[in-house]
């Protein structure tokens, strides 16, 4: 990326009074602020974190969007042809300008009017990719802006707060369950005999993929992809059924559910089954109901 060295010296005296000002934030605050920041220093109209989202980590859901002037709505898109994905894990990439001709895919782009992109990869504390922290401009983005040093602190400090925020939901949504666990022995002895095993299945699936990849091959590491897959929709699956355990006599708490993502979740659980007897499935228009998501996936499994 070329930029400007005087812009440089004054990015970096920014960054200074930012990081001393924000000092004291924390969470959601903290991310805004960054991405807000973010966006300033580099002129775009807008930016956004996007966090790396989906069961197969095949999304992107820009948790905190700012743009025009104000924070939009969070949205969500496909990773695959989109830039991001040249970004996730890797390094910075810039797209000054024709990114939408560069992705065509990516029709979020043109909804939004974007024609130039930066983007900056976020890592956690053990170097696993978190997401991305990415500039949108509705003309050409001025590179001359984007110092390596002031992005590469900024990237610093937004990954490590996204760990900090994602690990304080897990904690959150863990108790949740702890305290509803206590009121339910079935659940509490499902949660812990069944989801041991699949721990020790992801666990020794990454170690495999980390530790021998290269003898692995590329079919191999289809396979344990494969394997690791199946193991959180089994994940999944017992998440449901412990969601039946705890109805009990309480009135059910339904929610819209997309009946095609409904389906399309249970056509991956039954792949080998369908391949196994030749057997084929026409998906098409699939409707939006409400109802609770594994009792429609339930349906579609019988």
């Amino acid at each position: 990326m070329r930029f400007n060295f005087l812009a440089a010296r004054r990015s970096q005296h920014s960054l200074l009074e930012f990081m001393a000002s924000s000092a004291s934030q924390a969470g959601d605050e903290r991310l805004r602020s960054l991405v807000r920041y973010f966006a300033e220093t580099l002129h775009a109209r807008g930016a956004f974190l996007g966090e790396v989202a989906g069961r197969r980590r095949e999304k992107i859901r820009a948790r905190t969007y700012w743009a025009n002037g104000r924070f939009e709505t969070e949205f969500e898109f496909d990773l695959a042809g989109a830039p991001c994905e040249t970004v996730i894990g890797k390094t910075s990439r810039a797209y000054p300008g024709e990114v939408q001709k560069r992705f065509p895919n990516a029709r979020w782009l043109e909804r939004r009017g974007v024609e130039g992109y930066l983007g900056v990869p976020l890592f956690d504390s053990s170097g696993q990719a978190l997401g991305v922290l990415a500039a949108l401009h509705n003309g050409r983005l001025r590179e001359k802006y984007a110092d390596p040093a002031v992005l590469k602190i900024l990237a610093a400090q937004a990954g490590s707060a996204m760990e900090r925020l994602l690990l304080k939901e897990n904690v959150q949504r863990l108790e949740a369950e702890c305290e509803e666990l206590k009121h339910n022995s079935f659940a509490s002895v499902a949660s812990h005999d069944l989801r041991e095993p699949l721990r020790k299945i992801i666990f020794f699936g990454d170690k495999l993929q980390r530790n021998c990849g290269a003898a692995l091959g590329e079919r191999g590491k289809t396979y344990v992809g494969r394997m690791q897959n199946a193991v959180m929709r089994m994940q999944n699956l017992i998440d449901s059924l412990l969601g039946f355990a705890r109805l009990g006599g309480k009135p059910p708490n339904f929610r819209p559910v997309n009946l095609e993502t409904v389906v399309s979740e249970v056509l991956f659980d039954l792949e080998i089954r369908i391949a196994e007897t030749g057997g084929s499935v026409i998906e098409k228009n699939c409707p939006d109901c409400s109802r609770k998501n594994f009792k429609c996936a339930s349906c579609f499994r019988t």
